[in-house]
Order: C-alpha cells, then sequence, then structure tokens
C-alpha cells in the first residue's frame, strides 16, 4: 500500500471541538503541533480520516488537507481547496527559497 505524506491544518474557534479533532488524529497515531500536523497515509486512509474530521468540524471552522507529492506539486482535499492550497505553496515558497517558484495547484 503507497503512503503519501499530508499536511493537515485546522483553524477551529471552539476548544471543545478542537480536542474532538486533536483526539481524532491521536487515535490515528498523529502528532499535531498546535493547529498542523504532517503523516503519511494512503489515499484511503486519507479520504477516511479527512471525513472524520469534516463531520467533526463545525460550519464556521475550516478544514485543509493537501497530499504533498512533491516539492513541486500540491494537490488538496477536498478539490475546493485548491486556493488554500495555492496560499498555502506561496507562503512556502517565501518561507523556503529552495522551493521551486512553479507549482504545480
Amino acid at each position: 500500500m503507497y503512503k503519501a505524506p499530508y499536511f493537515i491544518s485546522f483553524d477551529i474557534t471552539k476548544n471543545k471541538t478542537r480536542r474532538k479533532v486533536w483526539k481524532i488524529l491521536e487515535e490515528w497515531n498523529i502528532a499535531s503541533q498546535k493547529s498542523a500536523s504532517i503523516c503519511s497515509l494512503s489515499l484511503r486512509q486519507a479520504q477516511e480520516l479527512f471525513g472524520q474530521l469534516q463531520n467533526t468540524i463545525d460550519e464556521d471552522d475550516s478544514l485543509l488537507m493537501a497530499r504533498l507529492t512533491s516539492l513541486d506539486e500540491i494537490t488538496a482535499i477536498p478539490e475546493n481547496s485548491i486556493l488554500k492550497a495555492a496560499v498555502m505553496a506561496s507562503d512556502l515558497r517565501k518561507s523556503h527559497p529552495r522551493i521551486p517558484k512553479k507549482l504545480k495547484i
């Protein structure tokens, strides 16, 4: 089973909801540093985890889960998170100048 690195980021307003998300990540053996994590998952695992997290957060919260396929490509889940992934990629380039200027989004 091929596993790829995934970046998970969330912005959750309620502490109770945030603790639920941390508990889900802990159950998946994913360490979370505040509101961001990197882990290795198969596509099926990533879809299952995203579904669990999406069902836990409130409408006014945000969740981004992106598969990091290489330094020059980021694939976001769900697909409507592409803009968020592009912003994240842009921020990555600013903080890490070795990342290529053209990222495939």
